[in-house]
C-alpha cells in the first residue's frame, strides 16, 4: 500500500470507530496488552504501543486524530496501531481490489 493508500484505510478505520464502534477502544487496549505479553515487554515497537494506549486513555478524539494524522509522524503510529479488527477481512480485499483497479 502507497502512503495516501494507507491514510485512506485508517480513515476509513477512525470514522467507523467515530460512528458506530466505540467498543474499539476497549478492545485495543487489550490488544496491546496482548502484544506486549507476547513480546515479554520488549520489543522495538513499546514506544508506539505506548503513545497508541496514551492516547486511548486520553479519548476518542486523541485517537481519531492520529489514525487521520497525514504527517510521517502518523504514518509511523498507524503502522502499530491496535484497531485491525474495525474493519473486516472483506472490507479490506475490496478497498486493495478498488486500489487496484484504478492503476
Amino acid at each position: 500500500m502507497s502512503p495516501s493508500q494507507r491514510l485512506e484505510f485508517w480513515s476509513l478505520v477512525a470514522d467507523r470507530i467515530e460512528a458506530s464502534d466505540p467498543g474499539a477502544l476497549e478492545r485495543g487496549l487489550e490488544r496491546l496488552q496482548n502484544w506486549r505479553d507476547q513480546a515479554n515487554d520488549v520489543s522495538a515497537s513499546e514506544r508506539y504501543w505506548f503513545e497508541w494506549e496514551r492516547r486511548i486513555r486520553i479519548g476518542m478524539p486523541a485517537v481519531l486524530q492520529l489514525l487521520r494524522d497525514e504527517s510521517e509522524y502518523g504514518d509511523v503510529h498507524r503502522s502499530t496501531a491496535p484497531f485491525t479488527d474495525v474493519i473486516s477481512q472483506d472490507e479490506r480485499m475490496q478497498l486493495l481490489k478498488s486500489w487496484r483497479a484504478l492503476r
